[in-house]
């Protein structure tokens, strides 16, 4: 372990594991897409909504308050500290 980082849960995430933050232990040349199957390896009831039909793309990511912009490929492959916070926020819709 080389550090940990802070995620930041909201929405269904945050319902379904019924915490509003958790810490992920970080390995070494951790980065995004790495720390997101991390999280779905250490909280499976996480996976399905982590992971929609086209991989991570819906979901909005900000890193230290930050937002990343698209889940794309670059993005997934963002380096992340020992230190860093994520929020993870996955879009609903209202009717």
């Amino acid at each position: 372990m080389l550090g940990k980082a802070t995620i930041k849960l909201h929405t269904r995430l945050r319902k379904t594991l019924g915490k509003d933050k958790v810490e992920i232990n970080l390995e070494r040349d951790s980065d995004l897409k790495s720390l997101l199957g991390s999280l779905s390896k250490q909280y499976p009831k996480l996976e399905t909504l982590l992971k929609g039909e086209f991989g991570y793309k819906h979901l909005m990511i900000l890193v230290n308050n930050n937002h990343i912009g698209a889940i794309n490929e670059e993005a997934l492959k963002r380096r992340i500290n020992d230190g860093d916070t994520l929020s993870i926020l996955e879009p609903t819709a209202a009717g």
